[in-house]
């Protein structure tokens, strides 16, 4: 019987690990003896020639020996590399092992398609593949969209959108036309705050009224019914001042490059002319004069003008007063029977000459305190064909208002009497006015109440909790209508029936 009979009879199962061991080692204690190279699976053994006995023998205690890895260190440090080399390689037991893997890897959805051990690398090139092919796809899609893009801004190169805000009509240039210009552009400058000058009440030929106000480079008509701007005109320079033009419903401008320009905005057409005065422009005003022969009315135009050495009113293209102060405001009332300028400390009144057009009597009026506004309103209370009077309401930086029944006597020479004081307001008065029937007196402060004071009986009326504190006051010429510029920005009609 053979060394394999032996090891049938003895049941003994020996495996190909524990054979390989086994034959190394019988290598090592006879490295002389003859070899017969022999296939066994995926890995090259040799067997040694001997007897058939002594191999048996050697066999069961092989098989000891590798049931025991631990006695495994008697080999050398050469031995053992070269074992564990042959040991990674498949053996028949992990082809085996391998062909399941496969079959379950091809029997599972999965991206993988090469036959490889699951734990291989978690990516093959095939699915490399797909994931470049998936991005140029994306790629290609991105690029197609854009180009479809460009080409509907190449179609449309002067599109345009027209919208309506509560500013003014602007145009506005779609978004896609500012990305696709290669630098930035400044635009027209537009809206803003409105300046220091009163809104003016306008009525066009249908007899609709509106109101006008005034930013820095722009004069806005606004609608009373939709407080939408309905027209706007922009100057030049910057807005001095502006006011209706005498006998029409066209709007007079004054601007700091001496342009006047008379607006006619219902159809939107505009005269200019060359203003003639020196100096720094600072307001303006314009009213109607009876001419000495009484067939036809002149337009009389009142220019503020400060210097260095102080301020010089013209009428007209002649300097009409001079005066060392600094003043900040002019207003004409009546036609042109009086002129009215204002500073920080003082008041300067002008009465014209009867049968003159721009000769007038002058007379400066010190206030007490310093001065933050002022209307007059005239006075035909005296037989007729007497000169009208000037009812005088001046504002402090204290609260008070200060109310001079009749003015028209320092231009005789003589004193006024101590005037009347009104006091509500605990900040600064930001305006005052008077109602065209000179019944009532309106003003406003910083404590977002508009106050009406009944003149005659000394009553007071207050229309609170506005949105914020009071900058400018309008009467309509009706007396109706109460136009409220206030400190956000914003201006408020009022009937004048909400404080009666």
């Amino acid at each position: 019987m053979d060394a394999t009979g032996k090891k049938r009879k003895q049941g003994v199962d020996e495996s190909p690990a524990a054979n390989n061991q086994k034959r190394l080692k019988k290598e090592a204690s006879n490295p002389a003896g003859a070899s017969t190279p022999i296939k066994n699976g995926n890995a090259a053994v040799s067997t040694p020639k001997g007897s058939a006995k002594g191999s048996a023998k050697k066999d069961v205690k092989n098989q000891q020996t590798a049931a025991t890895p631990k006695e495994e260190p008697s080999l050398s440090k050469k031995e053992q590399k070269k074992l564990a080399q042959q040991e990674s390689q498949q053996t028949p037991s992990s082809v085996k092992s391998t062909t399941q893997e496969k079959k379950v890897a091809a029997s599972t959805p999965s991206k993988q398609t090469q036959s490889v051990p699951l734990a291989a690398a978690d990516e093959t090139p095939m699915d490399e593949e797909r994931k470049r092919q998936r991005r140029a796809e994306k790629k290609a899609r991105r690029q197609t969209e854009h180009e479809a893009k460009a080409a509907i801004i190449a179609a449309t190169p002067q599109t345009a959108v027209k919208t309506k805000s509560a500013k003014k009509v602007v145009s506005v240039t779609p978004k896609a036309q500012h990305l696709k210009a290669s630098a930035w552009q400044l635009s027209a400058a537009s809206a803003g705050r409105y300046i220091e000058r009163d809104p003016i009440f306008v009525t066009d030929s249908a007899g609709e009224r509106f109101i006008a106000a005034a930013t820095a480079r722009e004069v806005q008509v606004l609608s009373l019914e939709t407080s939408l701007a309905v027209q706007a005109l922009q100057v030049s320079g910057t807005v001095v001042g502006f006011c209706q033009e005498p006998g029409s419903s066209a709007i007079s401008i004054l601007d700091s490059n001496g342009n006047i320009s008379t607006w006619d905005w219902e159809n939107n057409k505009t005269k200019i002319v060359k203003a003639s005065p020196n100096g720094s422009l600072r307001s303006y005003a314009a009213t109607h004069i009876d001419a000495p022969d009484a067939k036809k009315q002149l337009i009389s135009r009142i220019i503020l003008t400060t210097s260095q050495k102080g301020s010089n009113i013209y009428v007209g293209d002649k300097i009409a007063y001079k005066t060392k102060y600094a003043l900040q405001d002019v207003h004409a009332f009546g036609a042109l029977e009086f002129v009215m300028a204002t500073g920080p400390a003082v008041v300067v009144l002008g009465r014209r000459k009867a049968n003159s057009t721009d000769d007038f009597t002058w007379a400066e009026l010190a206030t007490s305190g310093q001065l933050t506004c002022a209307h007059s309103a005239l006075r035909r209370d005296g037989q007729a064909g007497s000169p009208p009077g000037l009812r005088l309401a001046l504002g402090n930086a204290d609260g008070q208002i200060h109310l001079y029944e009749d003015v028209s006597r320092l231009f005789n020479g003589k004193e006024l009497p101590s005037p009347r004081i009104l006091h509500w307001h605990r900040d600064a008065v930001s305006a005052v006015k008077f109602t065209p029937d000179n019944q009532y007196l309106i003003s406003g402060g910083k404590e977002t109440v508009m106050v009406l004071w009944q003149l005659e009986t000394g009553k007071k009326q207050f229309l609170p909790h506005l949105t914020s504190e009071v900058e400018r006051l309008v009467v309509s010429p009706e007396g109706d209508r109460y136009s409220v510029q206030m400190g956000d920005n914003s201006i408020m009609v009022l009937s004048s029936s909400e404080l009666k």
